[in-house]
C-alpha cells in the first residue's frame, strides 16, 4: 500500500458502555460505583478495543497481496486486496455487559413470536434477527438492583449453534488528509461491519497482560479492579450471553477492501 491510511474501529454504539465476594448480581454491599464513594449508581460496562491485538504482528492487521495468492495465504481464494483485522474487545467498565434474548424475532418489516430460529427462515431467505435487551445493573446502597434497555438484534448461526451479536463493531479505512486534523473526516476508501462472536468470559486480563488498559494506558489486572466479581458468563445461549468486567471477548475478525 503506497498511500498513509487510518483503520477506525468503533464497538456497536447502542451498548452502554470489587473486590470481595459480596458484589453479585444479587448483592451490591461490595460493588463500587466509579468514583469509589457513592452509595447509588449504574454499574456500567466500558468496551474498549485493545491496541495490543491490533498491533499484534501475527494476528492484527494482515494486507492481502494485491493481486494473486501470496506463499502465506494460498487459500485466501476472492481475498486479494483485503485486509484481515483482528481485535480484542476488553471490557473495563464497573459493570458487565450482559445481553438477554427475547422470544420476538424480526424478519424484514415482520415480527414474529416463539419460532425455532434454528429451522425458521424468512421469506427473503435469510434467518431470523432476535431482538435483545441489555441488563444495566444498579447499586442501590447494599442491595443490588437492575433495569433493561432494547439495543438491537442478535442472529442464529447455524455453524457455531448459538446466536451472534449483529453490527458488533464498524471498521473504515481512511486516507490521511493533512489538512484535516479530525481522523473521523478523512476520505472513506473501506468499510465493514462485524457480528460478534458468542459473549461470554473468554479471557482474564490478568491472563492476557497488556490487553486491558485505562484511559490512562495503565495495565489492569483482573485482581486489581473493584467489581470483577459482578456477572460471570461461563456459557453462551441465546437467552444469555455477558461479559464480566476486567474480561476480553474473543477477538473478532473482519476481511475488507483496500481499495
Amino acid at each position: 500500500m503506497n498511500k498513509y491510511y487510518l483503520l477506525i474501529i468503533s464497538v456497536f454504539s447502542s451498548l452502554f458502555i470489587s473486590f470481595g465476594q459480596n458484589c453479585n448480581r444479587t448483592d451490591a454491599s461490595g460493588c463500587y460505583c466509579n468514583d469509589t464513594v457513592s452509595k447509588q449508581c449504574d454499574l456500567l460496562p466500558d468496551l474498549t478495543i485493545s491496541l495490543e491485538s491490533i498491533t499484534n504482528p501475527n494476528a492484527g492487521i494482515i494486507e492481502y497481496p494485491q493481486t494473486q495468492a501470496g506463499a502465506n495465504f494460498s487459500r485466501q481464494g476472492n481475498d486479494d486486496g483485503r485486509l484481515r483485522v483482528s481485535i480484542g474487545t476488553p471490557n473495563i467498565g464497573y459493570g458487565p455487559l450482559h445481553v438477554i434474548g427475547l422470544d420476538t424475532f424480526v424478519c424484514g418489516t415482520d415480527t414474529l413470536k416463539n419460532i425455532d430460529p434454528n429451522t425458521f427462515i424468512c421469506d427473503n431467505g435469510k434467518v431470523p434477527s432476535r431482538l435483545i435487551l441489555q441488563r444495566i445493573y444498579h447499586k442501590n446502597n447494599d442491595s443490588m438492583q437492575y433495569y433493561n434497555r432494547e439495543v438491537g438484534t442478535m442472529t442464529y448461526h447455524p455453524f457455531h449453534m448459538h446466536m451472534h451479536v449483529d453490527d458488533w463493531v464498524v471498521f473504515s479505512l481512511r486516507i490521511k488528509n493533512n489538512n484535516e486534523p479530525n481522523p473521523l473526516k478523512w476520505p472513506i476508501i473501506g468499510k465493514a461491519n462485524k457480528i460478534g462472536y458468542c459473549l461470554f468470559d473468554a479471557l482474564s486480563c490478568t491472563g492476557i497482560k497488556g490487553f486491558c488498559k485505562d484511559e490512562n494506558d495503565s495495565i489492569l489486572l483482573t485482581n486489581k479492579v473493584k467489581n470483577f466479581t459482578l456477572g460471570r458468563f461461563g456459557n453462551c445461549t441465546d437467552k444469555e450471553q455477558g461479559i464480566t468486567s476486567v474480561i476480553l471477548t474473543f477477538i473478532l475478525r473482519v476481511l475488507m477492501a483496500c481499495g
